[in-house]
């Protein structure tokens, strides 16, 4: 980001300024709290580990931020001030957490990497990638306010989802608190479906990747679901899908998980995809054997 100086030159004394913070849990005492660190003299780094068990792995994410700017560290915050009338500083900032296949250490790397490449050759970068975003499809309305909700939302979406990246929940990558209503999991009557319906009409096929995989990912506990609870080989997905749960710890509502379309409708996002991208061997390889699983329920 580029901060430029308004009313500014707070020297931490007021506002305006930049605020890195994590308070510890307010829900889960066995939680740790996160640790601040500051590597080199101007990057500084959150980290919050949360613990697995036996089954479920450890988790654990990164904050870090190239700061070159006055700041203040306190236990689980830096206070960073931004610059002051006539005046320009850029920050960079990065996450990364332990399911993305790398060290959640890596941040304070990435950003770093960010400083070194600066901001106007990031910004060049995000502008290539967002032309050739809106460059798959258009409309145009008579009604500009529907249309500019149009985009507007359209933008929402690439925000929300993006290929190799963990599907969003019931709150998208936005939930604020610790305890998010229903655990942030994937209803699947309709609201995780609606996540991905404008992605295959606004020809953004690429998008459905992260719905692919939760499924996928979520199949040895369809399959245990099918088997234990109705004596039957298949698959069939409950209401409520939590994702990393191995299958005989999976969430099961008894009240609303035995509605029995649900597993078919799960997988008619497959079928629309083979339609619209006439990917025979996609087709073949990785939707045939999960529809036949349901068909099999």
């Amino acid at each position: 980001m580029r901060a430029r100086g308004g009313a500014g030159g707070s020297a931490l004394g007021g506002w305006p300024r930049l605020i890195l913070r994590k308070w510890p849990d307010a829900i889960d005492a066995s939680i740790p709290d996160p640790v601040l660190e500051s590597p080199l003299p101007d990057i500084v780094s959150l980290t919050q580990q949360i613990p697995g068990d036996e089954e479920i792995d450890p988790f654990a994410w990164t904050l870090a931020g190239a700061l070159p700017s006055r700041r203040i560290d306190h236990r689980y915050e830096t206070i960073v001030d931004l610059p002051g009338k006539e005046e320009t500083t850029d920050f960079f900032l990065a996450v990364a957490t332990s399911r993305d296949s790398r060290d959640p250490a890596e941040a304070v790397k990435m950003a770093v990497q960010a400083q070194a490449q600066g901001y106007d050759l990031l910004k060049e970068s995000q502008i290539e990638w967002w032309n050739g975003f809106w460059d798959r499809s258009s409309v145009e309305l008579e009604d500009k306010e529907l249309e500019a909700a149009y985009y507007r939302d359209l933008y929402f979406l690439a925000c929300n989802l993006r290929e190799g990246v963990q599907a969003p929940g019931l709150y998208g990558n936005m939930t604020m608190w610790y305890a998010a209503m229903w655990h942030n999991d994937y209803h699947t009557d309709k609201n995780f479906q609606k996540n991905f319906y404008p992605v295959l009409a606004t020809n953004h096929c690429e998008l459905m990747e992260p719905y692919f995989s939760a499924v996928l990912d979520h199949m040895p506990s369809a399959e245990f679901r099918a088997e234990k609870d109705y004596g039957v080989k298949g698959g069939h997905f409950d209401v409520s899908v939590l994702p990393f749960q191995p299958p005989y710890r999976m969430y099961i509502n008894n009240t609303n998980g035995k509605q029995l379309g649900l597993s078919g409708w799960m997988l008619c996002q497959f079928w629309s995809y083979c339609h619209c991208t006439t990917d025979v061997e996609w087709l073949a390889e990785t939707a045939y054997p999960v529809i036949k699983k349901v068909a099999e329920f």
